[in-house]
């Protein structure tokens, strides 16, 4: 008798490995939630006009991009943090 392969993992679920997402169980809901959300948008969009999906998905990586851009440069202008990172001795050179 032959093997039988195993049966594909459902979509969300291996996107959700493949991008490492929610690897505590306890994030693990928000970021399918987070996911669930992102597909169901670009699925709208796809619906409405095939070419503008596309387009919809790159609005949407872009501005998620900044979003992370923004809070990225928050966290490295943060003088408290970058005080404790100083007197714990980080090894950040670009903080010298």
């Amino acid at each position: 008798m032959a093997d039988k392969a195993p049966p594909p993992k459902p979509l969300f679920q291996q996107i959700m490995e493949d991008a490492k997402l929610g690897r505590d169980p306890e994030h693990k809901a928000h970021a399918l939630d987070m996911l669930n959300e992102f597909i169901t948008q670009a699925t709208a969009a796809a619906a409405t006009a095939g070419k503008e999906s596309v387009t919809f998905i790159q609005k949407r990586i872009d501005e998620m991009d900044q979003q992370l851009s923004k809070q990225l440069d928050a966290l490295l202008h943060n003088e408290k943090l970058l005080k404790k990172l100083r007197q714990h001795g980080a090894a950040l050179p670009i903080l010298s």
